[in-house]
């Protein structure tokens, strides 16, 4: 996956939301949403990195299944601690939202993201976290 996003979500951060936003639900049936086949939901489920294009559909839905305070409600309870993983789940979620104004949109605005997140930290008086840079 060299051609992705640095900024992007970690794999066992995108599995374990997925895990977590399937609940009970078949992978048949959360394979159909997000548009992949079942063999390539369980092999992702089970550990394998998944192409470029599956990763962005993936993406997209869990962008679709979770709304901002669903977000804050459940990263906490797949990233170890709240920080890197919960900020790179919200992140594509947010770049998923903007992709839809433009093909550029989400390249323009992962950066301006970035870049207010660590202006909060500052005017709260706080030394922005280390992997944010």
């Amino acid at each position: 996956m060299s051609g992705y996003d640095a900024g992007a979500p970690t794999v066992a951060v995108l599995r374990a939301a997925v895990r977590e936003a399937m609940g009970t639900r078949s992978v048949r049936e959360v394979a159909a949403e997000i548009g992949i086949s079942h063999t390539g939901l369980r092999g992702f489920l089970n550990g394998a990195t998944p192409h470029d294009h599956t990763r962005r559909k993936i993406e997209r839905w869990l962008a679709r299944s979770y709304g901002a305070a669903d977000i804050r409600e459940t990263a906490p309870r797949y990233a170890a601690m709240p920080g890197r993983d919960t900020y790179e789940l919200a992140r594509a979620a947010f770049l998923a939202v903007v992709a839809r104004l433009g093909p550029d949109a989400a390249e323009r605005a992962g950066p301006r993201l970035d870049a207010l997140l660590r202006e909060l930290f500052t005017e709260a008086g706080r030394e922005p976290p280390p992997w944010l840079d």
